[in-house]
């Protein structure tokens, strides 16, 4: 028990130092090149970061035996070539493929989460904030972070890109996990940036915000890195402008949370 409460302050802490860290980048960055939408109400300062240590708690700690046993359960079921195969690659010519798994699992796992009423009580509270900016990352139920997280880990160990035994592959899904994570904080910025070519390539705030539009193109844009996602399944979208409008259309929709942010549900 000790060492739990010990582990748990750790990673709380770690927490604080990375909150100080981001928001010494993202705070000037939003004050100076925001996207002008002060007229929409903003989430409760106080609100996000309690989002913020919630979903940066309690999400690894349940997903972790899942991820275990699938992993353990790859090495048993696939082919000893297979792996063999894995195992000879260069670390990054593994990693690279193991992004590219993680995101078509996120992809998919992200796209469900708005098609599929069961899943979407849950998504929908991260697309409840009219003003969306770095904080919104975190701004979602505990259960669609789970759900989130597992399908983009899921076919990276499924196949077996992540064997926890082999030294340098069992870090690749702590990488894929702070790439997509820092990527995330990044993507939701309130920045009015704009990137040229580049934005076939990476995805980008200007492409994302897209994704939180509450309009007629709000269920598009779900890939987390790779916009080539979108274009291959059809939901690509990505025009000159910044979305109109955030939010959702009714908060009764949202799957309950306890009320720590001080929010008011309609």
């Amino acid at each position: 028990m000790q060492s739990a409460i010990v582990q748990f302050g750790t990673d709380a802490l770690r927490l604080f130092i990375w909150l100080v860290i981001l928001s010494a980048i993202f705070i000037p960055l939003e004050r100076f090149f925001a996207i002008a939408h002060n007229d929409r109400p903003r989430s409760p300062v106080k609100g996000e970061i309690g989002y913020y240590f919630l979903n940066n708690l309690l999400p690894p700690l349940l997903i972790a035996m899942p991820l275990a046993a699938l992993a353990a359960g790859g090495r048993a079921l696939l082919p000893e070539a297979w792996l063999a195969l894995i195992r000879g690659l260069p670390f990054a010519a593994t990693l690279g493929i193991a992004l590219i798994l993680s995101e078509i699992g996120g992809y998919w796992g992200h796209r469900l989460s708005h098609e599929w009423p069961i899943l979407w009580q849950f998504h929908a509270r991260h697309h409840q904030p009219a003003h969306v900016n770095w904080l919104t990352n975190t701004h979602a139920h505990p259960v669609d972070m789970i759900w989130s997280r597992l399908t983009a880990l899921f076919p990276v160990y499924a196949l077996g890109f992540a064997n926890p035994t082999l030294g340098e592959q069992g870090m690749i899904p702590v990488i894929i996990t702070l790439f997509n994570a820092i990527g995330s904080f990044f993507i939701h910025a309130n920045v009015r940036w704009r990137f040229g070519p580049v934005e076939a390539l990476i995805v980008t705030p200007a492409f994302h915000h897209w994704h939180h539009a509450n309009d007629e193109w709000r269920d598009h844009n779900y890939a987390t890195i790779l916009p080539v996602m979108d274009r291959i399944f059809g939901t690509h979208h990505l025009p000159d402008h910044f979305p109109p409008c955030y939010g959702i259309d009714d908060e009764k929709d949202m799957a309950p949370l306890l009320p720590f942010s001080g929010e008011r549900r309609g």
